[in-house]
C-alpha cells in the first residue's frame, strides 16, 4: 500500500500477501521478511548484507537484534 500512496492510479493495485508491520523505514523492510530470512538461517550480519536493513540510519537495529534474539517484539520503537 504504501508504494501506491503517490502512484498515478485511481484505485491500489492488488494486494499481495501481508508483509507485517515495517521494522525498517530506510529500506522498507518488513517484520515478516526479517523473521522468513531468520527462520532460513540467516545471523544479523547477513540479514543486514540481505535486506540493508540496519545499515543507513541504525534506528531499527535494537529491534532487529530483539528479533534475531528470538524475542517476542510487542509495540516498535
Amino acid at each position: 500500500m504504501r508504494k501506491w500512496i503517490f502512484a498515478p492510479l485511481a484505485a491500489p493495485s492488488a494486494a499481495g500477501p501481508a508483509r507485517g508491520r515495517i521494522v525498517c523505514n530506510c529500506f522498507d523492510v518488513a517484520e515478516n521478511e526479517i523473521r522468513a530470512d531468520l527462520a532460513a538461517g540467516l545471523d544479523l550480519a547477513a540479514l543486514t548484507e540481505r535486506r540493508k536493513c540496519g545499515s543507513n540510519c541504525g534506528s531499527c537495529l535494537p529491534e532487529l537484534r530483539r528479533l534475531a534474539a528470538g524475542g517476542m517484539v510487542v509495540g516498535a520503537a
